[in-house]
């Protein structure tokens, strides 16, 4: 379990190194061609997947059984997206 831990640590940290430099090209070979970079494993694909889905559901909202009511308001004031309906009902 430690090492799935530190794994995901050290995918973050890499992640995070990759945002903060994302222009950086790939170290260049004595010959002159480019180092290709390395697969993602497939567990490193999942954490990634699991983070990017927790970051997402941080900004959803649960309007439960008001929602048949949420996109009546929608096609009567004719707003093309839910953020617009959200927009018109905080201004």
């Amino acid at each position: 379990m430690e090492d799935k831990q530190e794994l995901a640590k050290k995918i973050k940290e890499e992640e995070e190194e990759e945002q903060r430099c994302p222009n950086v090209p790939s170290e260049p070979t004595r010959n002159g061609a480019v180092k290709r970079t390395r697969r993602k494993t497939v567990f490193e694909k999942a954490m990634t997947k699991k983070r990017l889905e927790q970051q997402r559901a941080k900004t959803r909202v649960n309007i439960g059984a008001a929602f048949p009511r949420w996109r009546q308001l929608r096609e009567s004031k004719c707003l093309k997206t839910d953020a617009m309906v959200a927009l018109f009902l905080l201004d």
